[in-house]
């Protein structure tokens, strides 16, 4: 399980609520190409449909995750936004990749068990640095994301007022 969290401060968002955050991180999951968003109070729940890999896009930031959610909490001071989700979409991408190596040696009438260590440690080196990929730059992209919302919401108080 994946996890990272970020805050928002009260103090600096006073406009701020729980519906509109959601309704705000439902827009970037769909931004995101998200196959399945649902939604309660104050979560969010996705599945990424594990075989359509080719119409996300490339800079999709939640292509290796297969389900997840976020949550957002309220405390005194601030807003808690929680993200957790399961990354074996990524195991399924590479794993079909590792496969379709297999496969078309085996098609060609060339497989062995050297073809068959190849793919295994395809699938090892493509499922360790996509896996080390995703725990450096995901993290840092949702700071990015709330730092964006935080900055498109002074923005429209600043229209408002």
């Amino acid at each position: 399980m994946f996890k990272t969290t970020t805050t928002f401060s009260k103090a600096q968002n006073p406009d701020v609520s729980i519906p509109l955050l959601i309704d705000i991180y439902t827009q970037e999951l769909e931004y995101q190409e998200i196959s399945n968003i649902s939604r309660e109070y104050n979560t969010l729940y996705f599945l990424n449909n594990p075989y359509n890999f080719f119409q996300n896009k490339l800079t999709n930031k939640f292509s290796n995750f297969l389900t997840g959610k976020i949550t957002i909490e309220e405390t005194e001071k601030e807003y808690l936004v929680s993200f957790q989700a399961d990354i074996s979409r990524l195991l399924i991408k590479t794993g079909i990749f590792a496969a379709l190596i297999c496969l078309t040696f085996s098609v060609l009438g060339t497989f062995n068990w050297a073809i068959f260590l190849f793919a295994l440690f395809i699938f090892a080196v493509f499922s360790g640095t996509a896996y080390a990929l995703t725990a450096f730059t995901f993290p840092k992209y949702f700071t990015r994301l709330r730092n964006e919302i935080e900055r498109l919401l002074k923005e429209e108080m600043k229209k408002r007022a």
